[in-house]
């Protein structure tokens, strides 16, 4: 009897210390509508990195001709006239919108919120965000110019620069400090929230630029010639980080006594960030081939062949002004710590 006694008052404890287990289980996960604290959190989403880019090039071009002489047969050598050089400056212009494709990015961070007043919550907030958006830069604009001898029809010459710009900005990674203010739901389970912060965002990229000038030139009605040129190549590494303000609003939606559910959107507005180049390059086209008498001291009489060439320089100045925005639209868990 005794043991039937004994082994009844084990189970009754068993029995009251599983009770007692799965109060106090119940009671930790269930959720206690308080939402003062400090939590960490994890997510992700989509982004659109976006802006406009604008750029204004100034390109100082030296036009000018020479005549070789090129006939082996002769030692000596001479100019062949008419030779002349002209120096003119062309400025282009440029604007162009860029839209990045939408990709996926990664965050993580940390927050602390407390309720001053019943049924309103305030936040402070830090995050960091990655992501593998990219997009690309490009624009062109063009000017041209004509010069004329007396009258066009004597001679003239028509001159039309072009600028291109072609470039990419890598989104690497950005990170936002900021607040919230929100008000609960009148079972305090969930929040709606606007919030707002600082952005940085740190980018890499890199941009060519390219300016060509196409040369026409006509005298007594007859076209002479024409000739392009290309100062192409010109490398430039555009800003590499921009910063301005983050304006956004959310739902938070509490899952148990420590796990809550964020959906929230975001728009980013980035201060435009401005980069200068310069550059100097060069060649020379032979245009056509001809038989003159180029004279010198000791082949008075000689006629030579002579390659008639067109030198070209360029002088490039700019600068590329980067405007960049980002739109975002995120879900987080949160944990709360306490």
């Amino acid at each position: 009897m005794r043991i039937v006694e004994r082994r009844l008052a084990l189970s009754l404890a068993l029995a009251s210390g599983l009770v007692a287990a799965s109060t106090v289980a119940q009671a930790q996960s269930a959720p206690d509508g308080n939402w003062t604290g400090f939590s960490i959190y994890a997510g992700g989403g989509i982004s659109s990195l976006q802006g406009d880019v604008d750029m204004n090039d100034t390109t100082e071009y030296s036009l000018g001709t020479s005549c070789d002489r090129v006939d082996s047969n002769v030692a000596t050598s001479g100019s062949c006239p008419p030779e002349f050089e002209i120096s003119k400056v062309f400025s282009n212009a440029l604007w162009s919108a860029f839209n990045g494709d939408t990709s996926v990015f990664g965050t993580v961070g940390v927050g602390a919120d407390f309720e001053p007043t019943t049924g309103i919550v305030l936040g402070a907030f830090a995050d960091i965000d990655w992501s593998n958006a990219d997009l690309d830069v490009s624009g062109s604009g063009s000017s041209s110019s004509k010069g004329c001898l007396i009258s066009c029809y004597l001679l003239s010459v028509e001159k039309t620069a072009q600028t291109t710009l072609n470039g990419k900005i890598d989104y690497d990674y950005s990170y936002t400090l900021g607040g919230r203010i929100g008000m609960l739901s009148l079972d305090r389970q969930s929040l709606l929230y606007v919030l707002a912060g600082y952005t940085r965002l740190e980018t890499d990229g890199k941009a060519q630029i390219n300016n060509s000038i196409d040369i026409d030139v006509d005298a007594l009605g007859h076209h002479l010639f024409d000739a392009s040129y290309a100062a192409s190549g010109i490398s430039v590494s555009l800003p590499d980080s921009y910063q301005g303000f983050t304006v956004g609003a959310g739902a938070q939606v509490i899952l148990s006594s420590i796990w809550s559910l964020k959906l929230e959107g975001r728009y980013t507005n980035l201060q435009s960030e401005t980069v200068k180049y310069s550059a100097k390059s060069s060649d020379s086209k032979t245009i056509n081939s001809y038989e003159r008498g180029c004279g010198s001291a000791s082949t008075t009489d000689a006629a030579v062949d002579c390659a008639y060439n067109l030198n070209v320089s360029a002088d490039s100045n700019g600068s590329i002004d980067i405007d960049p925005e980002i739109w975002s639209g995120r879900v987080v868990l949160s944990l709360k710590l306490n």
